[in-house]
């Protein structure tokens, strides 16, 4: 298979280096034993001559990382970009000038110093001939000790001896999962990180993960299904493409393992060898459990942000209908509805009817010009743009002062004269023309909340979620106008207003100021520079959920509330001791609990923390487009191009 590459080899004149390593280096240099590490690799290649990709081709010998025995691959090489060479003979891809490898690896070494001695070997040829290139290399590291309990692997029992390439062999890992704590199944789970297989440039899985079925787990919070004790996994792997022989396969079982109070992400090496019987190399199969499970992972993650926001949505609507310039038009409007109607009912609910329409058109239109204008590069520009962020942040700021009555938010009087004038708006025609006007009489109470709602759906993947928002937004508005309008008589269970509609405007001036400190906390992660940091931002949220916590409970009193205190009722009761034990939710981040959901509104933790963010186990990430487009073309995978982090 590789007869040329190694009569090539055999011809060569000399030993001269024509390729040396520039640099060698481990990302991070500090980590817990098992952490997924990157080892960046510069390699600097002579002029007129090339090198090749660490993944095997029929004419070449790869470029091959050997490694001491304590690091095992935790994932696919990075390769360089290359170019394409293409004769009559031979067709394979090289690496020309400065060639940068990034290797992932998890080290099982004893907490401590430790050195990563290893060797670079391959070739370094020219349009003649071809040279050996063996690179010598050692990167200092530190492992820290992993705090988190590990899976053991009883035994690792390969289904026969040998194989062709490509051939899927049935291995079975007999795992023993500590006492009171589980992991969560390697296919589909429907809560928690997949059980993941990592495996180098050597094989990969290849086929329908089998397992034992998992145990369910079902309160009234959370559902998922896990492994404890002992289960025995069994893979379908293949090698790829390997000459004749013996080939010993080293990997890593990645896993987030849990008990009732915590989850820590960990790792458990493994090695097994298998005989090779040569033969090409087979494409992957297109899915597998594995990818199948990710797929699925990011589906219900994307449908669960879906849900979030419309749930935010009807939120929404409900805290404006209790804004202090609309909820009085509830009363106002109904019975203006019954005198049109003439004590016909169907004419009174008819009515109530299209003004509701005037108010879902009214918004939905807002919501849909939005969405148009934003156009489809929207999600990236909001998740990943930092001066967007900071004016997202800065209008949240205007809004928040406007909330805690220091000024008031206006349409210009010469849009609000000409909408608002043409004499009495009567009659059914009369009545949509009303719910259209409803968003410029409320305006100034409306739309900090839209807004927010606009913006939030701005970062979604979901190209048209503004216009639906802004519908679902407008209708949970809407409904209460319908009913009323159906049954009059409701109107005197509504609640007089007084004192706790400003209550209700200055609490939502709160949430409005920690939803400008969370994008202008974006734009300072991607500048990187610290100020509004993870711990800042979790002491500054603290913060604001006590005060309001403390305001809601009457400990103290704001501009515009009444001078004499208003009553402390249930409601308002309740809702402070809400916002009291979420602020010791978060506080309870100091200690390094993740604050699950919540996570999105915080700057990333800590490399090497618990929380801290990044790739799923056994995901491979690549800071740059076209390696990773090489890899997926040698793997016949998908690549998934991540637009919403710090660049």
């Amino acid at each position: 298979m590789k007869t040329l590459a190694l009569l090539l080899a055999f011809l060569a004149q000399d030993n001269e280096d024509h390729a040396t390593l520039a640099s060698a280096k481990a990302e991070p240099a500090k980590f817990a034993q098992g952490e997924v590490v990157k080892l960046r690799f510069e390699i600097a290649v002579d002029k007129d001559f090339h090198i090749y990709p660490a993944r095997p081709q029929t004419a070449t010998l790869e470029t091959v990382f050997e490694l001491p025995p304590e690091v095992y691959p935790a994932g696919p090489i990075e390769n360089p970009p290359t170019k394409r060479h293409k004769d009559a003979h031979t067709e394979y891809d090289y690496i020309e000038g400065t060639a940068v490898f990034v290797v992932p690896v998890r080290i099982f070494a004893a907490p401590g110093a430790f050195a990563i001695k290893g060797r670079v070997k391959g070739q370094a040829c020219d349009a003649k001939q071809c040279f050996d290139m063996d690179l010598p290399f050692e990167i200092a590291v530190t492992v820290l000790e992993n705090p988190g309990p590990r899976v053991k692997a009883l035994s690792v029992k390969v289904e026969k001896a040998e194989a062709k390439n490509g051939e899927a062999v049935k291995v079975a890992f007999e795992l023993e999962i500590p006492e009171k704590w589980h992991i969560y199944p390697a296919v589909k789970p429907i809560f928690g990180k997949p059980t993941l297989f990592e495996f180098g440039s050597k094989a990969e899985v290849r086929g329908t993960i089998e397992e034992p079925k998992p145990k369910r787990h079902k309160d009234n919070i959370l559902e998922y299904d896990y492994h404890e004790g002992k289960a025995t996994i069994t893979v379908p792997v293949a090698l790829r493409e390997a000459e004749k022989g013996s080939v010993t396969v080293r990997g890593a079982i990645a896993y987030q393992i849990c008990d009732p109070n915590q989850c820590v992400d960990n790792a458990t090496p493994f090695s097994f060898t298998l005989k090779s019987l040569g033969g090409a190399d087979v494409p992957a199969q297109a899915g597998g459990a594995q990818k199948d499970a990710s797929k699925e992972a990011a589906k219900r993650e994307g449908e669960k942000g879906l849900v979030y926001l419309l749930l935010l949505a009807i939120g929404g609507g409900l805290v404006s209908l209790i804004q202090p310039c609309v909820f009085p038009l509830l009363p106002i409007t109904i019975t203006y509805f019954v005198k049109q109607g003439e004590g016909s009912r169907p004419r009174t609910f008819t009515l109530a009817m299209l003004y509701g329409a005037g108010i879902v058109v009214s918004f939905t239109g807002l919501g849909a010009i939005f969405t148009a204008a934003l156009g489809a590069d929207g999600p990236r520009i909001f998740a990943s743009n930092p001066w967007v962020n900071v004016g997202v942040g800065v209008l949240f700021l205007y809004f928040t002062f406007s909330l805690f009555g220091l000024y008031e938010i206006a349409l210009p009087s010469f849009i609000t004269g000409r909408l608002a004038g043409g004499g009495p708006k009567q009659g059914y025609g009369g009545a949509f023309l009303l719910g259209l006007l409803f968003s410029i009489v409320t305006f100034t109470c409306t739309i900090p909340i839209a807004a927010t709602l606009l913006l939030v759906a701005a970062s979604s993947e979901y190209r048209w979620i503004g216009f639906v928002a802004m519908f679902v937004y407008s209708v949970t508005m809407a409904l209460p106008f319908l009913f009323i309008g159906l049954a009059p008589g409701l109107l005197k269970s509504v609640p007089k207003s007084g004192g706790w509609l400003h209550t209700v405007k200055v609490t939502m001036a709160f949430v409005e100021l920690a939803l400008a400190l969370y994008y202008l906390s974006k734009a300072d992660v991607v500048w990187g520079l610290g100020i509004l940091s993870r711990t800042v931002m979790i002491a500054v949220w603290v913060a604001l959920l006590a005060v309001t916590a403390l305001y809601l409970l009457g400990t103290f009193r704001m501009r515009g509330d009444d001078e004499q205190p208003v009553p402390l009722g249930v409601s308002r009761m309740l809702c402070g001791v809400t916002f009291g034990v979420l602020a010791v939710f978060f506080a309870s981040s100091f200690a390094g609990h993740s604050l699950g959901l919540l996570e999105v509104m915080l700057p990333p933790a800590p490399a090497g923390s618990q929380i801290a963010g990044g790739p799923e186990p056994g995901q491979q990430m690549f800071e740059t487009l076209e390696p990773a487009l090489a890899e997926a073309k040698q793997t016949g995978k998908p690549v998934f191009i991540e637009f919403t982090g710090a660049s």
